[in-house]
């Protein structure tokens, strides 16, 4: 924490908005790496405001974003879920970013559409992030966290064998 003491303050004395911004996203990995998730929401909070100002900052920005849906999903503040990963997770469809889009409509992004009980929305959304990348030899971890998001909506509709299915599927493909 000593490292992150002095980024901070080295960010502070610098002054512009995406010192700041990359500052406040590292305090808040870290407050929800040490599972303080509302202390870490203000954080990304924080860096939001402060990356607004800023060009050439998309990693930062999918990054606050993805953090602070997990921070929230952990926090339990499935409301603030429902309210706005629907819109992040379009823009990062929109702008075809495989790690922001897979994070949001993953397992950590499934409470915004089953809140609702909107099964079949959130069925298209994981088919759209899955039809943004080509996996290589191996199901990569955007196929591995789709298909546990998969698995648990499977759950959650009370249909299990359709989870099993599709991870034997996988383990069929994995053994040539």
């Amino acid at each position: 924490n000593d490292k992150l003491a002095q980024t901070v303050k080295l960010a502070q004395r610098d002054g512009r908005p995406e010192m700041l911004g990359f500052a406040e996203l590292m305090q808040g990995t870290n407050a929800y790496h040490h599972e303080a998730c509302r202390k870490a929401r203000d954080h990304f909070e924080r860096a939001r405001k402060s990356l607004r100002e800023c060009t050439g900052v998309e990693w930062e920005h999918d990054a606050t974003n993805i953090y602070d849906q997990l921070s929230a999903l952990y926090a339990g503040d499935y409301t603030y879920l429902a309210r706005t990963t629907p819109s992040l997770l379009d823009q990062a469809l929109r702008k075809r970013r495989v790690w922001a889009a897979t994070m949001m409509s993953g397992f950590a992004g499934m409470m915004a559409w089953l809140t609702n009980d909107d099964v079949r929305g959130y069925r298209q959304k994981l088919t759209e992030a899955r039809g943004l990348w080509q996996p290589g030899e191996d199901a990569g971890w955007p196929g591995m966290l789709l298909l546990y998001a998969e698995a648990l909506l499977a759950i959650y509709t009370a249909e299990p064998v359709r989870a099993f299915e599709a991870g034997r599927v996988v383990s069929a493909d994995d053994v040539d």
